[in-house]
């Protein structure tokens, strides 16, 4: 290959983010084909081999009695027939033989990985006068596997919530509570990347579900008034089914937008406890409803810079009748 191809292919390999899956790094390789293409005068026949793709290449007055097989490299993850159509061409035409080029199968796109996270918040109890606070350590299991232009992944989660809480009740009495919770979580999502010259469509649908439990406590009365609560165990229950649409362009800039519906099925949410100096004094508080039917917008930007430094930038919001949520992220990011 010239001096002149080389350059052309460094210029364009650092100048187009070409994504971070590998699906997306095939994409981009045989679209860099288009900057070469096989020469007109080269008679180009496709044809099958056992169920595997294959092309004649025969360029003029070559020796149509002698073959050069062609196996295309890209170590079993990149590389089509499309990607190095140029190449084998030129190679026939140099030796003098017709070529035989064969599409081998790729390994399959699969990733799996953990993943882990810790935290904290601080909140307040409005018009109650109290506080509490709240720690977490997560852990999760994740997968995602391609098969070409679809896709499948899924993840488990579980995370530990340790909880205090300080609150005045009437007469002044102070009261602590100290427990740990416990959080089990899982989703399965399933797509189809649709290719366009605008960009990747891909519509899909997930399920979710997660489980809290809380243990039974006792609060700590410091004023021995007789206020403290004594709360049962609990569990509630949340499963989100989500249908949606993503959209990707990948020029000098990546851009990535999401639109769904999801419904949430949720138990209804309510905590039961009892006044420690009342026995039977047991009752039943009800949290907010929370509206079934959610609209879920996210956009994304992510801008490749050299040297494997690059911007990120993303915004979710979740709108129902009854609450909005928004929220937002960014920073740069490293590779090597």
């Amino acid at each position: 290959m010239a001096n002149k191809e080389i350059q052309t292919v460094r210029e364009v390999w650092l100048s187009r983010p070409f994504g971070e899956t590998l699906s997306q790094w095939r994409v981009a390789y045989d679209t860099m084909s288009e900057l070469f293409p096989s020469a007109p005068d080269v008679e180009v026949t496709k044809i099958t081999i056992n169920g595997l793709s294959a092309e004649w290449y025969s360029a003029p007055d070559v020796d149509p009695n002698r073959v050069t097989l062609f196996l295309h490299g890209g170590g079993y993850g990149l590389g089509s027939l499309t990607s190095h159509r140029h190449f084998a061409t030129e190679v026939g035409r140099s030796a003098g033989t017709k070529v035989l080029a064969i599409d081998y199968r790729l390994s399959p796109d699969t990733k799996i990985g953990l993943a882990f996270a810790g935290g904290g918040l601080n909140w307040g109890m409005g018009q109650v006068s109290g506080s509490g606070r709240s720690d977490f350590f997560q852990a999760g299991l994740y997968a995602t596997t391609k098969f070409g232009p679809a896709y499948l992944s899924g993840a488990l989660a579980f995370a530990n919530h340790w909880v205090t809480t300080s609150r005045i009740a009437a007469f002044g009495d102070q009261l602590r509570g100290s427990y740990s919770a416990q959080t089990y979580a899982g989703r399965i999502e399933g797509g189809y990347r649709f290719a366009s010259p605008v960009g990747g469509l891909t519509p899909y649908g997930a399920l979710q579900a997660q489980r809290l439990r809380t243990p039974g406590y006792t609060e700590t009365d410091l004023s021995f008034g007789g206020f403290g609560l004594t709360y049962n165990a609990q569990g509630a229950t949340s499963t989100r089914s989500e249908l949606g649409l993503r959209y990707d362009l990948s020029i000098p800039v990546a851009l990535r937008a999401r639109g769904a519906w999801a419904h949430d099925w949720t138990t209804a949410p309510g905590v039961s406890a009892a006044f420690q100096t009342l026995p039977g004094s047991n009752f039943l508080t009800s949290g907010a409803k929370l509206a079934p039917n959610l609209a879920l917008i996210s956009t994304g930007i992510d801008l490749q810079l050299a040297n494997g430094f690059s911007f990120f930038g993303k915004f979710d919001s979740e709108m129902s009748s009854r609450a909005q949520i928004y929220a937002g992220s960014g920073g740069i990011r490293y590779r090597w």
